[in-house]
């Protein structure tokens, strides 16, 4: 794979040297010099865009590193009640904290903006699945348990998408991603 990518790396050098070995531009080349040049910028933006974006996003999840401590003392709960109350008072302030960082986000481009508004909703839906397991479990209410569980364990795929998503704009705009 790495051989094509060389390849076509060098074809496209070759093609670009000599279509600037012509005469005059034709007007095609002269709209595809255009749409090159604005590409590229574009590019850059998104470029730009998304290495401010992941700091900023990075920066926003710091908090959830605590999440291991918390999970440590869930484990450890003596009754529903108890876990319940460190749903209620511990997690869900944290990933409130985490939604209201992540709000205040604002990506310049729409391709960024895309991959931020997905993640974003996802943590809310994440959120919202705290705050009614922490109802679920305090009631004894097994139904709503297992819905918030659906939501909760869906996070783990949102999270899987956001990854591939920002790799894979990454990749594009040749800058290196977490």
């Amino acid at each position: 794979m790495k051989m094509v990518t060389a390849l076509t790396a060098v074809l496209i050098g070759i093609l670009f040297v000599m279509g600037g070995c012509s005469q005059e531009p034709t007007k095609s080349q002269e709209k595809n010099q255009v749409t090159t040049q604005t590409d590229t910028q574009t590019n850059d933006q998104v470029k730009d865009d998304l290495a401010k974006y992941l700091s900023a996003e990075e920066q926003a999840m710091k908090p959830w590193a605590a999440i291991n401590k918390m999970t440590e003392k869930l484990t450890k709960a003596k009754s529903a009640k108890v876990y319940g109350s460190i749903l209620r008072k511990e997690f869900v302030p944290l990933v409130t904290g985490v939604v209201t960082q992540m709000e205040a986000i604002k990506p310049a481009t729409k391709e960024v903006q895309a991959i931020h508004d997905a993640y974003k909703s996802s943590i809310k839906d994440y959120l919202s699945g705290l705050q009614s397991m922490a109802d679920a479990v305090e009631n004894n209410d097994a139904k709503l348990e297992s819905a918030s569980a659906v939501k909760l364990n869906a996070f783990a795929a949102a999270q899987a998408k956001f990854l591939e998503d920002t790799n894979s704009l990454a990749r594009k705009v040749n800058i290196k991603a977490q």
